[in-house]
C-alpha cells in the first residue's frame, strides 16, 4: 500500500467511526477497548467541536461527500451546550467549528468568545494559554474570512495573534506553556511545554499571517516548525514534551497517534499553504509511524473503525513521565526506552479523528 493509499485508509476508517456519532447529542470523550469490546465513555463539548472541523473541512475539500443537514445539526447541538464552555480555547473551536460551516450566528459568537478572553485574561499560570490562545486565533481569523470588512474584529485577531507570539522563545522558536507567571516555582515549571503548544500555534500563526499579512507571524511559525522537525525521531517520532528554553526533549513517551496523523500534518500544510517552509517530507515521516513503528504494529484497525491513541511505557508511566519533567527542568535529558518496555494504548478519542480529517482536507495530493 502506498503513501496516498494509506491516508485513504484512515480517512475512511475515521469516517466509518465518526458516523457512529449521533448528530443530536455530543461525541463521546472516549472509545476504549476492554475484554475484546469497545466501550464509548462519557461526552464532550471541546472535542465535538473538533470533529466537526474536521468533518466539515473534509466536505469543503472534496475529501468527503457532502452532506449539509447532518453538520448543521451537529453545530445546532453544539450551540445547544454553550452556556457549559467555560475557557476561551473552547469557545475558539465553536467559533472555528460555526465560521467552517458558514453559521449567520458567527458574529455572536465572536463576541462571546472576546468576552470570555476579557474574563480570562487576568489569569496567572494559566498553562493551557498557548493552546487556548492558537484555537481563539484560528477562531477568529476563519471568522474574519467571512467578515473581511470587519475592521474591528481584525484589530482583535492581531491582538490575540501577537500575544500568542509573545509566548515563543527566541532562541529555541518553541513556545512556553505561558509566560504569565505568579511566582518563582511556575515560572521554573513553565519552561516545559508541550507538543500541542507548538502545532496548534504554527496552524493558527499561518492562518493569521494569510490574514493579517504580520511577517512575524509566519517567521515565529517557520522557527517553531524548524525546530520541532529537527527533533523528529528516526521513525517518524514526534515526541510528547519540550524544554522550551533548550529547544531540547524531556519527555518522549506516549508516542500520540494524533501527533503523527494529525496535529503535525495539519500544523505544517497550513504553514505551507501560507508561504512558509515545506515540512511535506517529516509529515509522511510521522505518518508512516503508524505502522512502521518500537513495536511494528499497525495502529490503524480497520476491524474496530479506530486508530489506537498511543505507544507508552508499559510500567510507571506517570512516575517517569513525573520525574522526567522535573529533571528537564533542569538540563537532565532521558534516552528513549526499548520496545520491552512499551505497549500499546487501547483507546481512541473523538477528536483525533476530527484532526485526521482536517488534516487530509489540507493535503495537495
Amino acid at each position: 500500500m502506498d503513501h496516498i493509499q494509506f491516508q485513504q485508509k484512515l480517512v475512511t476508517v475515521a469516517f466509518r467511526r465518526l458516523l457512529t456519532c449521533r448528530a443530536d447529542q455530543l461525541v463521546p470523550f472516549t472509545w476504549r477497548k476492554s475484554g475484546g469490546a469497545v466501550t464509548a465513555e462519557g461526552s464532550s463539548i471541546r472535542y465535538s467541536a473538533i470533529v466537526l472541523i474536521g468533518l466539515q473541512s473534509a466536505i469543503s475539500s472534496g475529501l468527503l461527500e457532502s452532506d449539509k443537514g447532518e453538520t448543521r445539526r451537529r453545530l445546532e447541538t453544539l450551540k445547544g451546550f454553550l452556556n457549559q464552555v467555560d475557557n476561551f480555547g473552547d469557545m475558539g473551536l465553536v467559533l472555528f467549528a460555526a465560521a467552517v460551516l458558514g453559521d449567520q450566528g458567527t458574529d455572536d459568537l465572536v463576541e462571546m468568545s472576546w468576552r470570555q478572553v476579557q474574563k480570562d485574561s487576568v489569569k496567572q499560570d494559566n498553562f493551557n494559554e498557548t493552546m487556548w490562545l492558537a484555537w481563539l486565533l484560528d477562531g477568529f481569523c476563519v471568522s474574519a474570512k467571512l467578515m473581511p470588512s470587519n475592521v474591528g474584529l481584525l484589530k482583535r485577531t492581531r491582538e490575540i495573534g501577537n500575544r500568542l507570539l509573545s509566548n515563543q522563545d527566541p532562541d529555541s522558536g518553541l513556545f512556553y506553556r505561558t509566560r504569565n507567571y505568579s511566582s518563582v516555582i511556575t515560572r521554573l515549571r513553565g519552561q516545559i511545554s508541550f507538543f500541542s503548544d507548538q502545532t496548534y500555534t504554527i496552524h493558527a500563526l499561518s492562518n493569521a499571517y494569510m490574514i493579517l499579512g504580520e511577517k512575524s507571524y509566519i517567521n515565529g511559525a517557520n522557527q517553531c516548525a524548524q525546530q520541532l522537525t529537527q527533533m523528529q525521531g528516526p521513525s517518524g517520532e514526534w515526541w510528547w514534551i519540550y524544554n522550551v528554553p533548550k529547544g531540547r526533549v524531556t519527555e518522549p513517551f506516549p508516542i500520540y497517534s494524533v501527533h503523527q496523523y494529525g496535529m503535525a500534518p495539519m500544523a505544517l500544510r497550513r504553514l505551507k499553504q501560507a508561504g512558509g517552509l515545506d515540512f511535506e517530507a517529516a509529515c509522511r515521516k510521522g505518518i508512516s509511524w503508524l505502522v512502521q513503528n518500537q513495536l511494528q504494529r499497525d495502529m490503524v484497525d480497520e476491524d474496530a473503525t479506530l486508530i489506537w491513541r498511543s505507544i507508552r511505557r508499559a510500567y510507571l508511566g506517570r512516575f517517569i513521565t513525573t520525574y522526567n519533567q522535573i529533571a528537564g527542568m533542569f538540563g537532565i535529558f532521558p534516552e528513549c526506552l526499548s520496545k520491552r518496555s512499551l505497549e500499546i494504548d487501547w483507546e481512541c478519542r473523538p477528536y483525533e479523528l476530527g484532526w485526521l480529517l482536517y488534516a487530509q482536507s489540507l493535503t495537495d495530493e
